[in-house]
C-alpha cells in the first residue's frame, strides 16, 4: 500500500490496549499507524516513547487519548521536534483537584489504587462503566474489560500513580504546534471542563465537544474522530 500523509503515533488509556484504536485506524488506511503503549511509558519513561518515536522517520500526528493523552502531552513537551500536530481525547493536562482547578476528588483515584491489590477486577469494572456511559453499551463495557485484564495490577497502578501525579498546567505555553482537543459532553471521567482549560492554556489549540458523548470515544465515536482528524489536518 502506498502512504500518504504524516505518520500517526497513538497511545491508548489506561486499562486499553492498541486495539481500542483499531476503528479509528480503519478511517485512515492511507497512513502509517504506530503505536505507543501506557502501561510501558508510565513505568520506563523515556526509554519507552523514545523506542515508539525511534520507528518513524520524521515527525508525527500524536494522538492520546485520556491517560494516553496526558502522555501525548508529556511527549510532545519532551521530544518537540518529532511532533507536527497533537490531538488529545478526552484529555487533561491534570487530573485531581487542586486550588483554584475542578478535576477528580484525589480520593477517588487513592481509593482505586489501594483497592487493586485486593480487587482488581472489581475496580476495573467499576471503571468500566464510568468510562462506557451513558452511549456506549455493554458491548463497549465489555471490550473494554477485555484489554484492561490482560494488564498486570502493577502496571495498572503505575497508571493510576501517574494520573494523579502529572501536571503539565505550568508548560502548556512551551507546545507551539497546533492541538485539537476532542471531548464528549458527557464524560463521566474527565468532565469537559478540564478541556476548556487545557484549551485556554495552550498557545495553538481547538476544543471540540461531543454532544452526548461519555469518555469511551474510541469505542463509541470513532467515525466522528476520524471526521474531526481530518478537518483539522487540511
Amino acid at each position: 500500500m502506498n502512504h500518504h500523509g504524516p505518520d500517526f503515533l497513538l497511545i491508548p488509556g489506561w486499562g486499553a490496549t492498541e486495539r481500542v484504536w483499531d476503528r479509528f485506524a480503519t478511517g485512515f488506511p492511507e497512513v502509517r499507524i504506530f503505536h505507543g503503549a501506557w502501561n510501558d511509558c508510565v513505568r520506563e519513561w523515556p526509554q519507552a516513547i523514545e523506542r515508539s518515536l525511534a520507528g518513524i522517520p520524521g515527525t508525527c500526528v500524536l494522538m492520546g487519548w485520556s491517560l494516553g493523552a496526558l502522555l501525548a502531552l508529556r511527549t510532545a513537551l519532551e521530544f518537540p521536534e518529532r511532533v507536527e500536530r497533537l490531538v488529545l481525547i478526552s484529555g487533561t493536562a491534570r487530573m485531581p483537584q487542586a486550588e483554584g482547578y475542578v478535576g477528580t476528588d484525589p480520593r477517588v483515584l487513592r481509593a482505586m489504587r489501594s483497592r487493586l491489590t485486593r480487587d482488581a477486577g472489581r475496580v476495573l469494572s467499576e471503571f468500566a462503566d464510568l468510562c462506557a456511559g451513558p452511549d456506549g453499551d455493554a458491548a463497549v463495557r465489555s471490550e473494554y474489560l477485555e484489554m484492561a485484564h490482560t494488564q498486570s495490577r502493577e502496571a495498572l497502578a503505575a497508571g493510576l500513580e501517574a494520573l494523579a501525579s502529572l501536571d503539565f498546567r505550568g508548560r502548556l505555553k512551551e507546545i507551539s504546534v497546533p492541538v485539537l482537543l476532542l471531548h464528549g459532553s458527557e464524560d463521566r471521567v474527565i468532565p469537559w471542563g478540564q478541556a476548556e482549560v487545557l484549551a485556554s492554556l495552550l498557545p495553538d489549540a481547538r476544543l471540540e465537544v461531543l454532544a452526548g458523548r461519555g469518555h469511551a470515544l474510541p469505542f463509541t465515536a470513532s467515525g466522528e474522530l476520524v471526521q474531526a482528524v481530518r478537518r483539522f489536518l487540511a
